[in-house]
């Protein structure tokens, strides 16, 4: 029982850091889209 548990535990940690990186990942490239984005629409100004 405890060592299903700890698995459990693992598994949802890896899955936690994961998302953490995800996260991240998509934070950066919607952040990097944006401002290009505004670089574009002022160009266009």
């Amino acid at each position: 029982m405890l060592k299903q548990n700890w698995k459990l535990d693992r598994v949802k940690r890896l899955f936690f850091c994961l998302d953490q990186v995800i996260y991240n990942g998509v934070y950066q490239t919607i952040k990097k889209i944006r401002r290009w984005d505004i670089a574009f629409i002022c160009e266009g100004c």
